[in-house]
């Protein structure tokens, strides 16, 4: 079942859309202005809309695979990017650093 509220209906119950729909997989579409613009689904219905995008989106892959003439060897993007593809990207690199203390005399 599916419940329609408009935004300020949600802001009032938020806790019991969201209740609803963690224990009992209702969904609750959000109207802003008589638009459909959100809705507060459960996880269960969230990992099945991205696990179907991620079928679809490999399906799309594969068949653009498939075409003649559409891939580019990765040494060929690495060459056209140059030094940026060897930054690490999500993670810090950790800096060392080289500076020398002077010797303290006695």
């Amino acid at each position: 079942m599916t419940r329609r509220l408009n935004a300020s209906q949600v802001r009032s119950a938020f806790a019991e859309a969201v209740s609803r729909a963690s224990f009992a997989g209702e969904r609750t579409v959000i109207r802003r202005h008589g638009k459909e613009v959100a809705a507060v689904v459960s996880v269960e219905d969230l990992k099945t809309l991205e696990a179907l995008e991620d079928r679809l989106d490999l399906k799309e892959a594969r068949k653009i695979m498939k075409k003649p003439g559409r891939l580019v060897p990765w040494e060929k993007v690495k060459m056209a990017m140059g030094p940026r593809h060897l930054m690490v990207v999500g993670r810090k690199q950790k800096r060392t650093r080289t500076r020398t203390r002077p010797k303290q005399v006695d």
